[in-house]
């Protein structure tokens, strides 16, 4: 018996459908059991050696886990890359049978009558029911291979590519993220105040790097603050912000709220924090200290006397995790929803014998068999 290669094993694992169902499990169960651990810290210190080897801090990107996703990762391209040329192989119309083949089918009807009449009649009907057809004719006899959604091989490996996709989107998004905060202080405040010539301009606007040749930069016009009736509690914020292109262009202006971010390409800025005017800034200098936290105590009840808190997200990749997303579904779709149906009609002396497969779903695909024969029986 030939010895199968190691290179040979490694693939056939890879390539499987039990492999890949395998990782998927241990997947789940090592998410499920470091969200335990972390929920009930008790049951595992912080300081043994368990925890730190597998890096229970942030198991999402400890080296075991990623090593996992590595792995499916891999059984997936692996599995795209072997079923590529079967798909393709696939799209034609079937190879044509003659009668003895098709009466060995388990759905075949053998009808009676003029052969010539019924074949017509089948060549009619079956494109009408959006069956692809091809005939051939040898010694007067005329055989015909007919086929519905050949494509319907397609939908199954355009999810596996989908997955691929996202992967690689969640990976580049991971690696790219960056995270920053900035207090700005509003367009109104930067004249009129007795400090507002002494602070840097990093106070006023936030140039923000897109990429390696752009830049925008993110102006605050203005920042309020509203307080409820009883002017105890803060009821609501927002920033009023302009956008502007490296040339000084006017981008748009955008009013940020807590649930209503600003998103330019791959970055999106958030209302997160806000904080009074303080003295260091614009207040004048007191000749108390009880007058100045009066002065201060007051000027934080005006609505206008705030500056705002701006986070920024910058990442990459989230594009190809949506179109990602999208394949699959498309994909999903497409497999689920059409199936391929093969249809083969032969003539005999005195009739014609019709039969046919399906991939999916025999017993709706033997109810449309016995339908066309019936039509093509009937004229």
């Amino acid at each position: 018996m030939k010895k199968t290669s190691l290179s040979k094993q490694i693939w056939t694992m890879l390539v499987s459908m039990k492999f890949a169902t395998i990782l998927l499990t241990v997947l789940g169960a090592v998410s499920m059991l470091s969200m335990l651990i972390n929920e009930y810290p008790a049951f595992f210190s912080k300081t043994s050696i368990m925890y730190r080897l597998l890096q229970q801090h942030s198991p999402y990107s400890s080296w075991w886990y990623r090593g996992l996703l590595v792995l499916l990762f891999l059984s997936v391209l692996f599995c795209v890359i072997q079923r590529f040329m079967p798909m393709i192989r696939q799209l034609p119309l079937r190879k044509i049978r003659t009668s003895d083949e098709i009466k060995k089918l388990k759905y075949h009807h053998v009808l009676r009558g003029n052969s010539f009449a019924l074949k017509s009649s089948a060549v009619a009907i079956l494109k009408k029911t959006h069956f692809k057809i091809k005939e051939k004719t040898e010694k007067g006899i005329t055989r015909i291979t007919a086929g519905k959604y050949q494509f319907s091989g397609v939908g199954s490996w355009v999810s596996h590519v989908g997955l691929l996709v996202i992967f690689i989107g969640g990976v580049l998004y991971s690696t790219t993220e960056v995270k920053s905060f900035r207090y700005l202080i509003g367009e109104e405040h930067r004249t009129g105040h007795e400090m507002s010539d002494k602070l840097p301009n990093g106070w006023f606007y936030w140039d923000i790097p897109i990429s390696d040749i752009e830049t925008v930069k993110v102006v605050v016009d203005s920042f309020r603050v509203r307080f409820y009736e009883d002017r105890t509690m803060i009821s609501d914020y927002r920033s009023y912000v302009s956008f502007y292109d490296q040339d000084g262009k006017k981008l748009r202006n955008h009013e940020l709220t807590v649930n209503n971010p600003l998103i330019y390409k791959n970055i999106s800025i958030h209302q997160s924090d806000y904080k009074p005017l303080v003295a260091e800034f614009f207040m004048s200098k007191a000749k108390s200290n009880m007058k100045r936290a009066q002065q201060m105590q007051e000027a934080q009840q005006i609505e206008d006397n705030w500056i705002t808190g701006l986070s920024l997200k910058q990442y990459r990749g989230k594009w190809l995790i949506f179109l990602g997303m999208g394949m699959s579904f498309v994909g999903m779709f497409v497999a689920f929803m059409f199936w391929r149906r093969d249809i083969w009609v032969s003539m005999e002396k005195k009739g014609l014998v019709i039969g046919g497969q399906s991939q999916k779903n025999a017993v709706a695909f033997q109810r449309e068999l016995s339908q066309i024969s019936e039509r093509i029986n009937n004229g």
